[in-house]
């Protein structure tokens, strides 16, 4: 598929704000399974972009700062991008991410993180559902979450643990994604969480859907490479998928971070518009179906 992502976000102070910094995670990635051909930041009001960069995991960073009294900050990000479908695989299969395994980074994605801690209950959970055979594992984790887990707006929140979404059995797809990582790595597979965005209907040419970002879990599996399996819809990470980054948690990858002198009061308002521009061919040529406008 050719997609198209317009991700805004907009910030209210109650006070204006003298000087912020920001920090924005939004350019897709490029590998085996996407290309991003295009990527911009546009901000309201006027901001300086001093930096450009590449975190430690490889997610691109833009950076900008405004240095005079506002309060609203309104920023989008757009991109397109190319995605592509296994040949051959079927959709609850699991996805490789196309990324070589690396020993140091298989190693750092089996210990705990902030996010991602590793109680007796979840070891014990573990216990019962892990295998000698990692993909059986990956999937005997996912159905487990799945069933376990609802899907709930507002129960729980960015920092939450994965003790409090499992003592509330509630969550959204970081908290699904938290919990599936954690039990993941106390059962010896190594796993990531990654950010980005999912159409959940299936679009045709010009077909949009509005969303919010996404979250779900590479697995990394010896001489196969990172499978991504979204555990909030149980099933593979598939062409309706667009990957931005990956890290130990949600604190590697957040869409947004900054800091900020004077305000008071923030209220945030997210919303994420995925169009289908056209289909792609296997080598991620554009096809003839693209419409003339996009977003």
């Amino acid at each position: 598929m050719l997609l198209g992502i317009a991700h805004r976000t907009v910030y209210r102070y109650d006070r204006p704000v003298r000087h912020s910094k920001n920090e924005v995670r939004a350019v897709p990635v490029t590998d085996v399974n996407q290309t991003c051909l295009a990527s911009s930041l546009e901000v309201v009001p006027a901001a300086t972009f001093p930096l450009r960069y590449r975190d430690y995991h490889g997610t691109e960073v833009v950076t900008f700062d405004i240095d005079k009294p506002h309060d609203t900050i309104e920023l989008v990000a757009s991109a397109t991008v190319a995605t592509r479908a296994v040949p051959g695989q079927a959709a609850g299969d699991g996805w490789p991410a196309g990324d070589v395994l690396d020993e140091l980074e298989m190693a750092e994605s089996l210990l705990p993180s902030a996010l991602v801690t590793v109680d007796a209950d979840v070891r014990a959970i573990a216990e019962r559902l892990g295998t000698r055979d990692a993909l059986r594992t990956v999937d005997q984790v996912v159905d487990w979450v799945r069933q376990t887990l609802r899907y709930q707006r507002g129960a729980t929140t960015v920092r939450s643990s994965v003790a409090e979404v499992l003592a509330r059995r509630q969550g959204v797809c970081q908290d699904f994604a938290h919990v599936t990582c954690a039990v993941l790595r106390a059962a010896g597979v190594p796993a990531r969480y990654v950010s980005g965005y999912f159409a959940p209907d299936a679009l045709h040419v010009g077909d949009e859907d509005r969303v919010e970002g996404h979250a779900w879990v590479e697995a990394g599996i010896e001489r196969q490479g990172w499978w991504a399996i979204d555990p909030t819809n149980q099933q593979a990470a598939v062409e309706r998928h667009v990957k931005v980054g990956h890290g130990r948690d949600y604190a590697d990858v957040p869409p947004v971070r900054g800091v900020y002198r004077g305000g008071h009061g923030r209220q945030m308002e997210v919303e994420v518009r995925i169009r289908r521009l056209g289909a792609t061919s296997h080598a991620n040529g554009v096809t003839d179906d693209s419409p003339e406008s996009g977003l």
